[in-house]
Order: structure tokens, then sequence, then C-alpha cells
């Protein structure tokens, strides 16, 4: 399955005309996050829904109010063993071993609203990425210790919007939190639907 998507160019060229005479700041940031994931309820009860990863972003400040940023995400895998099941055929017990994990690239869009609270600014997101699923599935018999492996793949544009809070230490160095919900436009043989992640990240303005 392959999906594309384009970001116009014209995008930045409006949030730079919205900028005014502000100055223009670019920015490089890193995040951990932590996801947890749904979608086909038969598939998903074999693999490890909550997967922990890392981001690296980086982007411009148009103004107190806008940015725009391009991301990398990267998951660890988590693996996810299941036991009490049996071969149709034999009655025989196996367990099914589950690997997982993803990565994503794409575009988010800020905006910040300052709050009475000094360094403190609150902010909405909105995005578009591309995101790609990897499993493993392992099934063994337990009396023999054959195994039988099949591996798939998953690829899905993802329509991200989240809120969060960005906090500013100094001029240049700050700290943020962020809520997340991603929905993947997925077809009918995709296993994951959407994901709800939190994100604990630190920024860097030069």
């Amino acid at each position: 399955m392959k999906k594309f998507f384009l970001i116009p160019a014209a995008l930045t060229a409006l949030f730079c005309t919205n900028a005014g005479a502000a100055e223009i700041r670019p920015f490089a940031g890193f995040s951990i996050n932590y996801s947890e994931f749904d979608g086909d309820s038969e598939s998903m009860e074999f693999v490890e829904d909550t997967l922990a990863s890392f981001t690296v972003s980086g982007g411009l400040r148009f103004n107190r109010y806008f940015s725009a940023e391009a991301f990398y995400q990267k998951s660890g895998r988590e693996d996810k063993i299941n036991t009490g099941y049996y071969l149709i055929s034999t009655g025989t017990p196996v367990s099914i071993e589950s690997k997982v994990r993803f990565d994503a690239f794409g575009i988010d869009l800020k905006g910040y609203v300052p709050t009475s609270i000094d360094r403190l600014t609150v902010f909405g997101v909105i995005g578009l990425a591309q995101y790609k699923f990897k499993e493993t599935l392992i099934m063994t018999e337990l009396l023999s210790g054959q195994s039988l492996s099949e591996k798939g793949s998953e690829k899905n544009t993802g329509y991200r919007f989240g809120v969060g809070a960005e906090f500013r230490l100094t001029d240049n160095w700050s700290l943020n939190v962020a809520g997340r919900y991603v929905k993947l436009n997925n077809g009918s043989d995709d296993v994951v639907d959407d994901l709800s992640e939190v994100s604990f990240g630190v920024k860097y303005t030069f």
C-alpha cells in the first residue's frame, strides 16, 4: 500500500507573511514519547499496544504565535508472548510471540497562546505524517519446539492533533509536554487504526 502527501510550499509563505516584522528563529528539539495504539480487536490481542519512542525535530518559529516543524519519530521494539493457545488440527499447545515497532516522519504546525504565568505558553498542533509499522509473529509448538514466523508491515498517512504547554527556561532553552491523537488513513487489511501519545521534550531556539 502506498500513500503520498504533499505539503504546499505556499503554506510557509503564508506564515512568513503573518509574521510581519517579527524575527524568524530556527529551532531544534528532542522528545521521548509513549504511544498506545488501537485497531483490529482480534489482531491486537497478540501484540503489545504500548510503545516508547523518540522524536528529533527542527523548524522555524515565525513569531510568538506560530511555528512549523519537520520531525522523525522512531520507536523501540516491543515483544509479547501469548500462551494458552492450541492447534485446531492436533490440539498441540503453542505460544505466539509478537514483535512490533514503528517509525514516522512528517510536519506539524503549532499555534501558541501566552498565559498569565511568566515564560509559560500553551499550544495546539495539527500535522500530517507517514507511519510505518513492522510486525513479526512467531508461533512455536511447545512440545516439539518447532516454530513458524511471519513478517508484515503497513504504511499509512496519519492525521495528527494535539495540545500541550511549553515553559521557557532561558531565551534559548525550553521544556514542553504534549498529548496527541493520530488518526491513520488505513485500509481494510491493516491492524492499527489510531494512536494516542504523550510526549516530554526539550527545545533549543537559535
